[in-house]
């Protein structure tokens, strides 16, 4: 059986001042994250600043220097039990149960632990850990004809019909109404709000978000008589609640809490996540990346909804630019406007500066008051480095913003020799800080930026609908268009993100009846059972990739029902290679789309209703590798007689074999397969990519160049 996940997150980056001479990351840099690094800086500084206590406030930290922080604590390997009582002897509360080893690029692995702030700096002086993160980084949730979309509807109309039976699929959420009479009762249920703490009550106190994702899945249909039906109906519920009760915005620790969960005692085969965020670097480092790639691992199909930061009319938070060797940009407008009284907010600047943490591409920054002369008074915290050499520097500003409007202006130069992409990250509570003309691209939140899941973008499928009370609403898009707010790619460092898009747009689905009542502020978003006007009204339109990522899951859930052999690799591929495009989707994949729009049909007409297994293909011919040299992913296209089962070996030139898998071939035509290589135990050089099927062999070199 295969597994799936999905999962979201956001993220922040500006720099200052750095000398083109400066030295490569220091050793505390390599070793924070953006969070921690920020509010470690912050309280050393409180004593000297009001405001500085004030932003701490804001962030929702005390000012006492001892208090403990929720964190991951990085080990090369598991610590034994001496290493572990030294952690205590510093104070520190490990959780040895909350490991998450290392996997592929991800050289450590991790654990939760309590760890008293001012003591994070002596622990990683000692060499107890290798690094220190925050756990209690804020994610927050990306918020008919969805069926008719995927190709869900036919799968459900086959003979046998295909329901998601016999597939456990897992949904990581605000929390549930599980007496919603459209929704199954659980094969597993836990709360994972306030990890390692949990407990079995999943109710959801605030949001009413988890209960209408859940619909998208496992909606029966039931009160509305089969109108409103979703994905999967017949498949195994996992309702993991993440949200807390007081905003519905989940924690880092949660998400990993929660998606070990999904891996281990609630044996889901696929998982499903629409929360995201960003970590100031979202290129696939972070705790909440790692435990998804280690999921995938142990046989999860990981989704997560891709963001909604595409719109820049409205979420205008990121700006991005190329900057030729030597040069300094054009003043880069910053608008703030009706701020509340008190609001804080933050700038950062990230690049991408290559594989280690040293600094090979330096960069330096200011940020000017309105009169374009003036530098603005703002603290900043030491440059830091990823684990996969993405640089930031954090700006963050003395005063609060002002009631009025008013303007900033940040300037970047490129002190290297090489031309450099930078991006300028926004962060604040809401929207009240714009760049005045803003980049939609490298948008994708985190974590559905981990190497092994896949991201879900959202599309138009439904333009218009009419509310419980008679009123007719139209959304002036156009069905099957993108939607403007799903968030663009590609990854920080280039990698294709989204994977794929889903329906997103007005999808009708569950409402939570406890939190979303009659008589409020959405009543424009709630729908007649009867599809029409009037109660009982027992379901709700939103919009998002929240919407998209489990209509994505629970229609890869109807596939494995149908070939409950393929592993999360197998799936993957097949969803990625009968995708659907068309006039909007253009090209594929692509950077707005990814692969394209789910099919599920198209994916299911290979397969054979009867059960009968499928034959293997009598030849293949490859057609091509790329990119070629590579450095850790590689496509090969290639084309064969008939659907049905091949092998995938790569051989290095001593004729060892490296790397071998089944790959599943969905058409004549050509089909792609994407090969991800463990390349830190591998050198550089020349290798052999051979396809196999009942005997017939062909072979390409390919070269590995890290």
């Amino acid at each position: 059986m295969v597994r799936s996940f999905w999962i979201v997150l956001l993220a922040l980056s500006f720099t200052a001042a750095v000398s083109a001479s400066e030295p490569a990351a220091s050793h505390a840099g390599t070793m924070l994250d953006a969070t921690l690094n920020r509010d470690l800086y912050l309280l050393e500084h409180s004593a000297n600043s009001t405001m500085v206590c004030a932003r701490l406030r804001y962030f929702g930290l005390r000012e006492e220097h001892d208090q403990k922080l929720k964190v991951f604590l990085f080990f090369p390997e598991l610590p034994n039990e001496s290493q572990i009582r030294s952690l205590q002897v510093s104070g520190v509360t490990a959780y040895p149960y909350t490991w998450v080893p290392p996997v592929g690029a991800h050289k450590t692995g991790f654990m939760l632990a309590l760890a008293p702030a001012n003591g994070i700096r002596n622990i990683l002086a000692l060499g107890l850990v290798s690094r220190v993160t925050a756990a209690y980084r804020r994610l927050q949730p990306h918020n008919d004809f969805a069926a008719e979309e995927t190709g869900a509807q036919q799968a459900h109309n086959r003979q046998p019909p295909l329901r998601g039976s016999g597939v456990r699929l897992a949904v990581l959420d605000s929390g549930f109404q599980l007496d919603q009479g459209d929704l199954p009762e659980p094969a597993a249920a836990m709360d994972y709000a306030d990890y390692p703490d949990t407990n079995a009550d999943v109710t959801d106190l605030i949001s009413g978000h988890g209960t209408h994702v859940a619909g998208t899945v496992f909606g029966s249909g039931a009160l509305s008589n089969g109108r409103w039906q979703g994905m999967a109906p017949d498949a195994e519920a996992v309702y993991l609640k993440i949200g807390d009760d007081s905003t519905a915005g989940a924690s880092t620790a949660a998400v990993v809490g929660a998606i070990r969960a999904a891996a281990t005692w609630c044996e889901a085969d696929i998982a499903t996540m629409s929360y995201g965020g960003f970590d100031g670097f979202n290129d696939g480092s972070s705790p909440e990346e790692q435990t998804v790639d280690w999921a995938v691992g142990e046989g999860v199909t990981v989704f997560m909804s891709a963001g909604n930061s595409g719109d820049t009319n409205h979420t205008r938070d990121h700006y991005s630019e190329v900057l030729a060797a030597g040069a300094t940009s054009q003043p880069i407008q910053i608008v703030a406007e009706h701020a509340p009284e008190s609001t804080f907010w933050e700038l950062d600047l990230t690049w991408v500066d290559g594989a280690d943490t040293s600094v090979h591409l330096p960069l330096s920054g200011v940020i000017l008051t309105d009169n374009r002369r003036d530098t603005l008074a703002y603290d900043q915290p030491d440059r830091i480095s990823s684990p996969r050499g993405t640089e930031l520097r954090q700006f963050l500003p003395r005063d609060p913003l002002p009631p009025d409007s008013t303007s900033f202006f940040a300037v970047v130069t490129n002190l290297s020799d090489e031309a450099v992409r930078f991006h300028l990250r926004i962060q604040t509570s809401q929207w009240y800080v714009k760049f005045e003309h803003a980049d939609a691209a490298y948008t994708i939140a985190l974590p559905s930026t981990a190497d092994s899941c896949i991201s879900v973008g959202a599309y138009v499928s439904r333009t218009n609908w009419t509310d419980y009370r008679g009123q007719f609403h139209d959304n002036r898009s156009t069905r099957g268009e993108i939607a403007a707010f799903s968030s663009r790619g590609p990854r920080i460092d280039g990698r294709l993100k989204p994977d794929i898009c889903a329906p997103g747009r007005q999808v009708i689905s569950c409402r939570n009846t406890d939190i979303v009542r009659l008589d409020g502020q959405l009543d424009y978003r709630i729908i007649s059972d009867n599809g029409e006007s009037g109660e009982p009204a027992d379901y709700l339109a939103l919009e998002g990739t929240s919407m998209a990522s489990p209509a994505a899951a629970g229609s890869a859930a109807l596939i494995l029902e149908a070939v409950p052999e393929l592993t999360p690799a197998s799936l993957r591929e097949w969803l990625f290679e009968h995708t659907r495009a068309d006039t909007f989707t253009a090209d594929v994949p692509n950077n707005l789309w990814g692969w394209g729009k789910v099919d599920i049909s198209s994916v299911l007409a290979v397969t054979d209703p009867s059960g009968s297994e499928i034959r293997p293909p009598d030849a293949i011919t490859i057609l091509n590798a790329y990119p070629n040299p590579f450095n850790s992913e590689i496509i090969v296209e290639y084309e064969s007689s008939g659907a049905g089962w091949i092998r995938l070996t790569i051989w290095d030139v001593a004729g060892r074999q490296v790397w071998s898998a089944e790959h599943f071939s969905i058409t004549r035509e050509r089909n792609h397969a994407a090969i991800s290589l463990p390349t830190t135990t591998l050198p550089s050089g020349q290798y052999l990519i051979q396809a196999n099927s009942r005997g017939w062999t062909v072979a390409r070199p390919i070269t590995l160049l890290k």
